[in-house]
């Protein structure tokens, strides 16, 4: 899941905005 987590993380500093919405869920989720 870590891995998931860094790729999140990845997409989110690429700022994709289909990945938008999961990044803010993906914030409160305690990988």
């Amino acid at each position: 899941m870590l891995l998931w987590a860094q790729v999140f993380n990845m997409m989110c500093d690429q700022d994709v905005q289909f990945f938008s919405g999961i990044c803010a869920i993906n914030q409160f989720i305690p990988w």
